[in-house]
Parts: C-alpha cells; sequence; structure tokens
C-alpha cells in the first residue's frame, strides 16, 4: 500500500512480550487520519467500562499516510487512550521528529497495554523491542530523561518521547514530551505514568512509498510556496505569540478566568514586545516551512518555547502581566510534564473560587489572580501532589 506500511506492533508492559499484526486495508482507507486509525483501534483494544489507569487501558500511537513524504506541517503523530481527565476518549497530536521516526519504524500504530513491575522505558528499532530499566529516570524531566537514553543507547538520531513528574504521580493533565514539543490534552502523561512507562525511544529505516513521486512533489513545491505568503506573516514573523494583542483588539482574549474578554495589560505580554526584548531564536516543527516557532529568553539565561496558548493560560487567565513571570511558569510546565492551558485553567478557576471565598485553601496560599509568585509555587505543588497542589 502507498502512504502505509499496514502494520501494528501490539507490547504487553505486564508481560514484556510483543508482536506484530498486519492493519487491514479496509480499516486504513476508512481511517486516512492518526486521530481515526487510533480511535478505531481504541475501540479494539479497550474492554467495557475499564478505569483510565487500568493496565487494560491502551495507549495508541499512530501515525498518517502523509507523514514521511515531504509535504509541509505532515510530521504530527497522534496518541490515543481513555483519559483520567474526562473518562472519555483522549486523543492528542503533537509535530516533531517523532513522528516521522515512527513512521521511519515500518509500523502505523503502537498499542501498548499491561503494566510493567518496575519503571522501564521502550526501545523500538525496525524489527526489535527492548523493555529497558528506567529506574534511574524516574524523577527526572523529560528533557533529562531524553539526554540519559541517547546517551545510553549511543546514537544521536534516535527519537524519544517521555514523562515528567506530573506522569509519573499521575496527574490528570500531565503531557508527554518529545524534543520541547507536547501530546498535552487529556492526561496522556499520566497514563504512562500508570504503566510504569517512562519513555519510549524509536529508531527506524523505513521510506515513506507515494504512487507518483512526481505528483506529490509538484503539490509539495506548491505547498512550500503558500505557506511562506501573506497569510503566514504573522506567524513567520512574530509566531504564534501574535494572536495575544489579535484577540485582545476583538475582544476576545480570556482574562481572569474567562470573566473579562480583554486584559488591560496585553501590551506587556504582546508578542511584539516578547520579540522586542526577549527573543531568543527561531525553530520550526519538522517538515514545515513556516517556522512559527520562536524561543524567548528569561532573565536567568534559560530559553523557553512559547506558543500563543500558554501565553494567554500563563498570562491573562491569571491576571499575571510580566513576561519574564509567564516564560518561568512555562518552563516549569515543561519541566514537570504539565499541560500549559489546563494548568493555567486550573490555577485561574482556583483563583476565582478563593476571589469569591469558596476555597480557601487557595487563599490561604495566596492563589489571587496576578500573583506570579504563588503560581510558581502551586505548578510545582500540583505536579508532585502536595497540599493545595493535590485538589487541583
Amino acid at each position: 500500500m502507498y502512504g502505509f506500511h499496514a502494520r501494528l506492533l501490539h507490547i504487553d508492559l505486564t508481560a514484556q512480550a510483543y508482536d506484530w499484526r498486519d492493519i487491514e486495508e479496509a480499516r486504513l482507507q476508512a481511517f486516512l487520519g492518526g486521530i481515526g486509525l487510533g480511535t478505531s483501534l481504541l475501540y479494539d483494544f479497550t474492554p467495557p467500562d475499564i478505569e483510565p489507569f487500568s493496565p487494560q487501558n491502551p495507549l495508541i500511537f499512530t501515525s498518517a499516510p502523509l507523514v514521511g513524504t515531504g509535504l509541509t506541517t505532515t510530521a504530527k503523530y497522534a496518541v490515543v487512550t481513555k483519559s483520567p481527565l474526562t473518562g472519555f476518549i483522549a486523543d492528542s497530536l503533537s509535530s516533531s521528529f517523532f513522528a516521522l521516526e515512527l513512521k521511519r519504524t515500518g509500523l502505523d500504530a503502537i498499542v501498548v497495554t499491561g503494566r510493567a513491575a518496575q519503571p522501564i522505558y521502550l526501545w523500538i528499532t525496525d524489527n526489535t523491542v527492548e523493555f529497558r530499566d528506567a529506574g534511574r529516570l524516574w524523577g527526572k524531566s523529560p528533557q533529562e530523561a531524553e539526554e540519559a537514553i541517547r546517551a545510553a543507547l549511543q546514537d544521536s538520531e534516535i527519537r524519544i518521547a517521555a514523562i515528567g513528574q506530573a506522569g509519573e504521580n499521575r496527574v490528570r493533565f500531565a503531557t508527554l514530551s518529545n524534543e520541547g514539543r507536547h501530546a498535552g490534552r487529556g492526561g496522556i502523561g499520566a497514563v504512562f505514568g500508570s504503566k510504569n512507562l517512562k519513555a519510549v525511544a524509536l529508531r527506524g529505516h523505513h521510506p515513506t512509498s507515494v504512487a507518483d513521486k512526481a505528483g506529490v512533489e509538484k503539490i509539495a513545491r506548491t505547498l512550500r510556496e503558500r505557506s511562506v505568503g501573506p497569510e503566514t506573516a504573522k506567524y513567520r514573523e512574530i509566531g504564534t505569540v501574535a494572536n495575544l494583542s489579535v484577540f485582545n483588539r476583538l475582544g476576545s482574549l480570556p482574562t481572569r478566568n474567562f470573566q473579562h474578554p480583554t486584559f488591560s495589560r496585553a501590551d506587556a505580554l504582546s508578542g511584539e514586545t516578547l520579540v522586542a526584548n526577549s527573543f531568543s531564536r527561531v525553530h520550526g516543527c519538522a517538515s514545515c516551512t513556516i517556522r512559527c516557532e520562536r524561543l524567548f529568553r528569561s532573565l536567568s539565561g534559560d530559553e523557553q518555547r512559547l506558543e500563543y496558548e500558554t501565553l494567554f493560560a500563563l498570562g491573562p487567565m491569571c491576571g499575571i502581566e510580566k513576561p519574564e513571570d509567564v516564560l518561568q511558569a512555562a518552563r516549569l510546565c515543561d519541566q514537570y510534564g504539565l499541560d500549559t492551558i489546563s494548568t493555567g485553567g486550573t490555577l485561574a478557576w482556583a483563583m476565582e473560587c478563593a476571589e469569591k471565598g469558596l476555597l480557601p485553601e487557595a487563599r490561604d496560599a495566596g492563589l489571587t489572580f496576578g500573583n506570579a509568585a504563588a503560581v510558581l509555587t502551586t505548578i510545582a505543588d500540583i505536579a508532585n501532589r502536595k497540599g493545595l497542589g493535590e485538589l487541583l
């Protein structure tokens, strides 16, 4: 088949066993995208009425037919599971080189079930799976885990997705991180933690086959040219953080837990201000010619990736007005493996509850709109499920 490998890898962590299975052509044709295929497989592998943290709840990685073709913006992978946050389907997308490596392993899907007896990580190549001890990685940030695994495997070309302490502690909005990017929504990282699974490392060599190479390249060339046109100018020049001032001007910027549609200090947090005062460098997703990612430098010298969603959630939503405070909050979320949108929304909800006298614990912790110090402390407490953080 073109665009697909028609192959699935099923891994049982409890038995430390695995097997490759064929995926029927009809299923691949019916569910072209990664989330569609993942949802289809979720129905096959998930027994009725199981709890999200049950060993039987599958973690499903899926790819899609355009991944690896060179078409711009297509290097994405999906993770699908039963969400510990909602009890329904959790599906999350991430753009990264991990997506390309997943396709190169010759797989359209990886299904992980069971629970390891102790912390492990998976090392998956074209035809082998290794269950490796992750005891020394437990408690490390996703970035630290990536570096340690890459050093242990002595291969600079492998791609790794890992959880942080929030996932290990089963925080219900914990992320799965890969090279600074995240499959973030719905608690994917918490399901990893419930399985004692710290990370997945991939290395493959299978190309993506296409029926008409010249035709694909013609379309790819057209899309590349369009992707650097006037429609994407604001993203190429400022990044997605450009949206903060746009939405504030339109009266649709979530502020103080959605109590207000504009933020009086939006100019201080705008993408324009960040680029002028804190810009470090331009980066971009794998297989994307737009390159809308911007890394900013904090006062401590650390680089931090910042997108609009993180900026509004940890900024106006919480009444935080200083870019440095937002950068530090975002850095902590990445360090612990927390979804920034859910973290900001949860903190803002607690702040409004404190404001209305409904949550004395938040008031006592100083968790009020605009209190950046309390935000930073509470993010750590959430990741470690400590005090007020256990509730949040």
